[in-house]
């Protein structure tokens, strides 16, 4: 009964490594702001947050 069960466990180890999950991905932004002056020179943290917030990233770094 011992081998058995070592035999399985083994079986079950060697299962479980070969599986594979796919890569894993993440999705980063690295913006800089410039104190939220645009291009425009107007001030607008609200445009900063909206082009932030379409890019749909997961974490971004200012």
């Amino acid at each position: 009964m011992k081998h058995l069960t070592l035999i399985l466990t083994a079986a079950l180890a060697i299962v479980l490594a070969s599986c594979s999950r796919g890569p894993i991905t993440a999705n980063l932004m690295c913006y800089n702001v410039h104190n939220c002056v645009g291009l425009d020179d107007s001030l607008s943290c609200e445009r900063i947050a909206r082009i932030i917030n379409d890019a749909e990233v997961e974490a971004v770094a200012l």
